[in-house]
């Protein structure tokens, strides 16, 4: 298995060697170093380099990444492997991440008509020849003709659909590893060898019955046991689960979800492969008692918190630092902190997305639903809401929700590595936004 990650500048010295491996002058384009930096710098550039057990195998360069016209074209692409399979499963993970991550409507790419092999691989990922376009390569002084291939939304879509059908539905499945944020070598390295393969379905009752056990050990310190049918809380007191009634309509649960309801779909760890299912929203649903009885009702008495500094090295961006009032309920004040340090450890490109921060406590209702907001329980933060994506903000006409997101994987996983959920993952995505929920992850 291979794991893709955005490339640095640092991995250029295995691009420039990549391209000039022998065999490869006839087939793969290359440039010199200064003009790699200029590219690797643009926006409209996007660099991928894999690996395979922590070792460079190959790189890939998407030009017009996230253009208006959602049109992007697979510039290169080149393995040091050749004839491993590599290159499909490169181009495969690329792919993914131009449809996940962006509104790419059309993905395609040039081949030398005489490059049978590569035509193989690309067709088996799911790209269609479209025809010779004459001379539109200019490769080694000549200009030479291209067979171009293209993979369009909605044949990737269908080809996921039906790969997930294909597959049981599993709290935990494979995906493109990314290389950790923290060095924590028994939770990140899990963490970050899975990602979303959501598939829509919903655990039955026996799988429900676990995760509520799961639900107890997540909060030690305030629920003791479940029979299933109840949570018995420190106190003695008990709230029934809801496991035996059936399963309703997502937006009337979102509205008036029970225990179980809360755990009925499945949070996939890891980086981003599809783009969330219609409704598939794991954390959206939530029961209000539950979590008064956690952290407290903000609308009778202030939470416990204590002050966080954001990003201290970093700066807010506004001149003095930013303190954010954070609970105290089940450490997430300290667990913030951890994210924090991991956070500031991530190149300067990606501060843009965190800071300034777009808060933490605020005792108010979700926009769409009128119930109280993570956020009143001081357990949820917001980054810098100017650099990310809200579901609301792209409402059309249709019924579906266009999905978008700009926040790089690296970030949610310095939040997942500490279990906070991150709203990216919704299909009504809300990108800016984490909050602890430990009950939803693996234990």
């Amino acid at each position: 298995m291979i794991a893709i990650a955005r490339a640095t500048p640092e991995n250029l010295p295995f691009i420039l060697a990549t391209e000039r491996l022998p065999g490869y002058d006839a087939l793969v384009g290359r440039w010199d170093e200064a003009r790699h930096r200029e590219a690797l710098a643009a926006p409209h550039f996007a660099y991928f380099i894999a690996r395979r057990d922590g070792a460079p195998v190959g790189f890939a360069i998407l030009r017009d990444w996230n253009a208006p016209e959602r049109v992007t074209k697979v510039q290169r692409i080149a393995v040091s492997d050749p004839g491993a399979g590599t290159g499909r499963a490169l181009l495969r993970a690329v792919a993914d991440a131009a449809f996940t991550e962006t509104l790419v409507h059309r993905l395609w790419l040039g081949v030398f008509p005489d490059n049978l092999r590569a035509q193989r691989a690309y067709a088996a990922v799911g790209f269609v020849p479209e025809g010779i376009a004459r001379g539109s390569a200019f490769f080694g002084g000549l200009h030479r003709d291209e067979l171009v291939m293209s993979l369009i939304r909605p044949d990737w879509e269908a080809a996921r659909a039906a790969s997930s059908r294909a597959k049981p539905a599993a709290d935990e499945g494979p995906s493109a590893a990314h290389p950790p944020c923290r060095d924590d070598p028994d939770r990140l390295r899990r963490g970050s060898a899975r990602g979303i393969r959501a598939t829509g379905r919903r655990g039955p009752r026996d799988d429900l019955r676990a995760r509520l056990h799961r639900l107890v050990a997540a909060y030690p310190d305030h629920l003791t046991a479940t029979d299933g049918e109840t949570l018995t809380w420190r106190d003695g007191t008990r709230t029934p689960t809801g496991l035996r009634l059936p399963e309703r309509p997502f937006d009337v649960m979102l509205r008036d979800a029970t225990v179980a309801d809360m755990l009925r779909q499945s949070y996939w760890l890891g980086p981003l492969t599809v783009m969330p299912p219609r409704d598939h929203s794991p954390g959206r649903l939530r029961n209000g008692e539950f979590f008064n009885r956690l952290y407290g009702d903000c609308r009778a008495a202030p939470p416990p918190t204590r002050p966080v500094t954001w990003m201290p090295r970093t700066g807010s961006g506004r001149g003095r630092p930013q303190r954010l009032s954070v609970t105290t309920v089940n450490d997430v004040a300290g667990r913030l902190e951890r994210v924090i340090e991991a956070l500031e450890g991530l190149p300067a490109r990606m501060k843009a997305f965190l800071v300034p921060s777009s808060g933490t406590l605020s005792c108010r209702a979700v926009a769409d639903t009128g119930l109280p907001s993570m956020h009143g329980t001081g357990a949820a933060i917001d980054l810098n809401a100017r650099n990310a994506d809200y579901w609301a903000w792209a409402r059309t006409r249709s019924s579906d929700v266009p999905y978008r997101n700009r926040i790089p994987w690296e970030i949610a996983e310095c939040f997942e590595a500490e279990r906070f959920a991150w709203g990216g993952k919704w299909y009504h995505y809300d990108t800016m936004h984490f909050e602890y929920r430990p009950e939803l992850f693996p234990a």
